[in-house]
Order: structure tokens, then sequence, then C-alpha cells
């Protein structure tokens, strides 16, 4: 007889998306870029620390993510720092950066990034 298995933990999946609608932006332009987490798993996922290097290229950064159960979101040196305390199983949550663009003349898109 077959033994069936169910996978009931947390699976989260993550995506990202930005105002950017050319190869190449300016200096001085404002950008946003959204990081969407979501859990599609069974479980609840806890303690998910989301850490991130952000191009030079980009000054003046804010960051706010959605929902009560994250972390104040840090950003410092270029660099942003959270934890979602807690993610249910298809619940989702927007991490939302804000920043402009530093570079001279205009600056190639290779990541969302920079």
């Amino acid at each position: 007889t077959p033994i069936n298995m169910l996978f009931t933990g947390p699976n989260l999946e993550v995506s990202q998306d930005t105002n950017v609608v050319n190869d190449f932006i300016l200096e001085g332009e404002d950008l946003e870029f959204l990081v969407v987490i979501e859990n599609t798993g069974n479980g609840e996922a806890q303690n998910v620390r989301l850490k991130s290097d952000i191009s030079e290229y980009l000054t003046n950064i804010s960051a706010n993510i959605t929902g009560d159960v994250a972390d104040n979101v840090q950003v410092k040196n270029n660099k942003i720092d959270t934890t979602i305390f807690a993610l249910k199983n298809n619940e989702k949550m927007v991490l939302k950066i804000k920043g402009t663009a530093k570079c001279s003349s205009f600056c190639v898109i290779n990541n969302f990034l920079l």
C-alpha cells in the first residue's frame, strides 16, 4: 500500500514589481519597488526575516510594509532589514521601497533594485 504524505508547512512566494517602464532611468527620478511575500502553504510562517542590499545609486530611501504583524522596516547604509512575525496561509504582505536615482546622466537597470 503506498503511503501518501501531505506537506502542511508554510510555502513563501516572493515577487517584485517597479514603476520603471524603460530599461533606464534618469538622475533624480523617483522610483518605487514593491516586494510581495505570500504564504501559499498550509501552515503559518513565523519570524520571516527580510534583508536586502540596495544599490548605492539609490538615495533618499524609505520603506514600509503592510500589515501589523511585521517589525518596523529599518533602512541604514542602503540596507533594508525587517521581520514578519507571522504570515498565515493565503496571507501576503507588501514591502514598498521608495528612493531617488543618483547616477550621472542615466542608469541602466540590471535588477529591480538597481
